[in-house]
């Protein structure tokens, strides 16, 4: 029994890479174009993908390196997306004026600093 339990783990941790890559929430559709051109796969996040058919891809594990860096690119790029919302979040409600500065045709911002 033992001995089952222990292959049944190993096999799972063959396939955490997998499931790490196609679990994560930043990939978008370009990402997944990507992946799709590197395995020579249609890869289509809103239908079933099964790591069952992943497995059946021609040397997946091989392609795990380039796949893993996809998701991470993909991982970046959605929390650089949060944290660009955010900000537009912060500054939403920040009004500022601008003055005419002398006769220089330019123009300066009025108000008090925001600290």
């Amino acid at each position: 029994m033992l001995d089952w339990l222990t292959n049944q783990v190993k096999d799972y941790f063959k396939f955490t890479p997998l499931i790490r890559v196609f679990s994560n929430p930043g990939m978008k559709e370009r990402h997944w174009n990507q992946v799709s051109e590197y395995t020579h796969f249609p890869v289509n996040p809103d239908q079933n993908l099964y790591i069952r058919k992943l497995v059946e891809i021609d040397e997946i594990f091989d392609k795990i390196p380039e796949l893993d860096l996809i998701s991470e690119n993909a991982e970046k790029e959605f929390g650089i997306e949060k944290i660009i919302r955010k900000m537009e979040d912060d500054w939403a409600p920040v009004e500022v004026e601008l003055k005419k500065w002398r006769d220089t045709g330019t123009f300066i911002v009025a108000g008090a600093s925001i600290d």
